[in-house]
């Protein structure tokens, strides 16, 4: 289903890209982009041995192999960009444009052949706050959905081609090592390629091209085993699973959230939701069974993760509506991907149907948290149905097409918001150690707390503190943000000083606990990927050690 004048929506779409995501190129590093680049910097070093060091990054000196549960990939384009570069916030998020901007291009690719509409489907994947934000970090993820994406591109077109389309596949099933490489779950493309190849039934024996990845990862686990004494993929694997206590109030609570995170990141779907059906009154119907059960359900909980629903002053109604929602949102995901399978029952349909479900099942119930970065590979997928759905409804409700625009420029408005809202939260923790540093110069200062703070204060000559080894002198100060991890109340002995508070983006956030409960990079801090409302400034107090 190709169709000629490809150039023209495709360099469209790539110029729109870098109209979203350029304006965030001044982003401070944020959350775990410090470990990427820590890595980088010893690849630098010993390029064949990138974590061969030790680090402070839990409150205590560890092995880097033992806190990285990510491959290097994406840490060797680091190094190779800041030896060109330097170790620069602006050279370094131009350079991770170039894999946002291959999901997209690649979402066309993968659509075209699948839909009459790919435009609308690379259209939905950059217009969603997952997308966005995580391609505003230089971590793992947007290169590795890069990677995933045209691996299944250069499959199909050698599984589709007449003759021979071995070099296709060949180059599918080696960018399924690169997605591996660059983040693990990027080795499931090998298995949507399976699905797909079986549900065709064309020539199964280019099934045996997805040995080359498996080969690939055996190598690397044989290599890093070698390395350090552990083989680094079958430990992030043990890493990843949560061993939750399986009774029904935590599956109800874990598949809330993972719905919640599905609707936030992919809120694309919400907007859209109206045009997606061929009566209306379908969805307006369902619309006021499932969200009222959602948030009843909700509400019969009590507490979802660390978010109170109940509490001694009645309803928290702000968090319950935006959880119902979100969660509604989610639902409708998923729904959309069995309809989807229900309706053409084929190849596209079943990879598609277990793209989207596979991907939701490792983020709620495997993965050792909830978190937009893991739900973030099932994009493209959802991208591609909804256009698919667009398409269907569109032969029944011509109109359709006059409220698309309309439809996704609210979207457009959400993802970027809440994208400003991050880099307003990362760039708080970058002035607020300039700050620290420039109101106590000539003196040594500690610090607890870690993500991007660690990187500029350490930067700026400061001390992250190991519980187990530090040893404070009188005089010295202490710094510990509010809103961080692995941070400690100081013993007996600090006395505090001063106090820094800076107002992060107004009315959003996500990273935050109470009042909104929001963990876009984990849901240890929300049940939600981002949350509406006030938002506490971030703190940060210095105390002085005198025993």
């Amino acid at each position: 289903m190709h169709r000629p004048n490809r150039s023209q929506p495709i360099t469209l779409l790539l110029i729109l890209t870098v109209a979203c995501l350029a304006p965030f190129a001044t982003k401070a590093f944020h959350i775990d982009d410090t470990l990427f680049i820590w890595v980088a910097r010893h690849i630098q070093q010993a390029p064949l041995d990138f974590y061969g060091f030790d680090a402070n990054w839990y409150g205590e000196t560890m092995r880097m192999s033992d806190i990285n549960q990510n491959p290097p990939l994406a840490s060797y384009w680091i190094a190779l960009i800041s030896a060109l570069f330097g170790e620069r916030e602006v050279a370094l998020h131009l350079a991770f444009l170039l894999p946002a901007a291959l999901v997209v291009w690649g979402t066309w690719e993968l659509a075209d052949g699948w839909s009459r509409r790919p435009f609308t489907a690379a259209l939905a994947v950059l217009l969603t706050p997952g997308f966005l934000v995580s391609s505003t970090t230089v971590m793992s993820d947007t290169p590795m959905v890069a990677a995933y994406v045209w691996s299944l591109v250069f499959w199909r077109r050698g599984i589709e081609q007449e003759g021979d389309g071995g070099g296709w596949c060949l180059a599918g099933a080696l960018l399924m090592a690169v997605a591996a490489l660059t983040k693990y779950f990027g080795i499931t493309a090998a298995a949507l390629a399976l699905v797909y190849t079986l549900a065709e039934r064309r020539q199964p024996v280019k099934l045996l091209w997805l040995l080359a990845p498996a080969a690939i990862l055996a190598s690397y686990q044989w290599y890093t085993k070698e390395l350090y004494g552990h083989g680094l993929f079958t430990n992030a694997a043990a890493y990843a699973v949560n061993f939750y206590e399986r009774d029904l109030h935590q599956l109800a609570t874990k598949t809330l959230i993972g719905l919640a995170f599905t609707g936030g990141c992919l809120a694309v779907i919400f907007f859209a939701a109206p045009l997606m059906w061929t009566r209306p009154r379908s969805l307006a119907v369902g619309a006021l069974v499932v969200v009222p059960a959602l948030a009843g359900l909700a509400a019969l909980l009590g507490k979802i993760g660390p978010m109170p629903i109940r509490t001694a002053d009645g309803i928290a109604l702000s968090s319950l509506c935006q959880l119902s929602l979100m969660s509604s949102t989610g639902l409708l995901v998923l729904l959309l991907a069995w309809l989807d399978l229900w309706r053409h029952r084929d190849g596209a349909s079943l990879l598609l149907f277990c793209w989207v479900a596979g991907t939701f099942v490792f983020a709620t119930y495997l993965n050792w948290t909830t978190n937009a970065r893991t739900i973030l590979p099932m994009t493209p997928a959802v991208g591609i149905l909804l256009a698919r759905r667009l398409e269907l409804v569109a032969r029944r409700r011509p109109a359709v097409k006059r409220f698309l625009p309309a439809s996704f420029t609210t979207a457009a408005l959400l993802a970027l918001a809440v994208a400003a809202a991050d880099t307003s939260l990362a760039n708080a923790q970058r002035q607020a150690a300039a700050r620290i540093l420039a109101a106590y110069p000539n003196q040594r200062i500690w610090f607890q707390g870690h993500w991007g703070f660690q990187y500029y204060m350490e930067k700026g000559g400061a001390l992250a503190v190991d519980y187990a080894r530090s040893r404070l002198a009188p005089g010295d100060l202490l710094v510990i943000p509010r809103n961080n991890t692995n941070i400690k109340v100081p013993p007996t002995g600090f006395r505090p000083v001063r106090q820094f508070a800076l107002r992060p983006f107004p009315g959003l956030t996500t990273m935050e606990a109470p009042p909104n409960r929001a963990g876009f990079y984990s849901d240890i801090w929300g049940a939600l990927p981002y949350g509406f409302g006030p938002v506490n400034p971030e703190e940060y107090f210095v105390f002085r050690f005198q025993p």
